[in-house]
């Protein structure tokens, strides 16, 4: 039969045997547990605290099912949509507008989770693509995303992301920032596909071995700054395809969801769009 143990002061003790006094009075003998002493005490005016023959367990089965607690967990956190209960709200260090999920709910809304977010300059596009990543990696529909974003901007998009939505990017600029990458990855491991969150820029991409490279493995996620710039150039009597225009077909068959991002009026010509 296991021994009660009480707690007297900082020590644990066992109880060999209690004595009921008067008024209310109790006298414990107790045996230290290593069996090195014994002591006895008055309570009161002795203070103690009867401890749980055994130490207490978690048991799944004393709550509820797992499995199904997380399920709905899950869904009670991603539902209502149209309510903005948006992953973003929980886990991003913004203070958005509230035009700035008007993109998001449309992404969600759509088949094929493509969208074209042309807010006027200083409006928040890299927040509202934030917003749309996050959401989307919430709902596990997220975990390769590829940003692509003119040379220039590539520190400033790693910062913003990082630090307003908790995502890192490794940046993949050119061959220097490639070889680096893959010095730091075991041999045969291609960065552009072992990587999930990547950023790079549309003049590097546009390249030809490096486009194989890039799109070899399907992303979940394309998102395009400056995608005025994949658009056909031309005149109508005169329209031509640039490297970057088959570039923008490319990407478009290589992901689950694209967002492309301007601010750049269109020029008004049909083929362009």
């Amino acid at each position: 039969m296991a021994i009660q143990k009480v707690l007297v002061g900082d020590r644990v003790w066992g109880i060999e045997s209690t004595q009921k006094l008067g008024d209310g009075k109790t006298l414990f003998s107790l045996l230290a547990t290593d069996g090195s002493e014994r002591l006895k005490i008055l309570s009161p005016p002795e203070r103690y605290e009867l401890l749980p023959e055994t130490a207490p367990q978690f048991a799944r089965t004393a709550v509820a099912p797992w499995s199904q607690w997380l399920q709905a967990h899950t869904a009670i956190k991603l539902a209502n949509v149209g309510d903005g209960q948006f992953a973003a709200l929980h886990a991003g260090r913004i203070l958005p507008e509230p035009y700035q999920f008007a993109s998001v709910e449309k992404l969600l809304r759509s088949p094929r989770n493509c969208l074209l977010i042309a807010d006027d300059v200083g409006l928040g596009k890299t927040i509202e693509a934030g917003i749309c990543m996050l959401e989307l990696i919430a709902r596990g529909r997220a975990k390769r995303i590829l940003l692509i974003v003119p040379p220039g901007l590539i520190g400033q998009w790693q910062e913003e992301m990082l630090e307003k939505f908790g995502l890192a990017f490794t940046a993949i600029e050119n061959a220097a920032s490639l070889e680096q990458v893959q010095t730091r990855l075991s041999e045969g491991i291609k960065p552009w596909s072992f990587l999930n969150r990547v950023i790079t820029s549309v003049e590097y991409l546009k390249k030809r071995e490096v486009l194989h490279s890039a799109l070899e493995s399907r992303w979940d996620v394309i998102v395009v700054d400056e995608a005025h710039y994949l658009a056909e150039s031309g005149t109508p009597k005169n329209p031509y395809r640039t490297a970057r225009f088959r570039l923008g077909e490319r990407l478009r068959d290589a992901c689950h969801a694209l967002i492309l991002l301007t601010a750049t009026p269109h020029n008004g010509y049909t083929h362009s769009f």
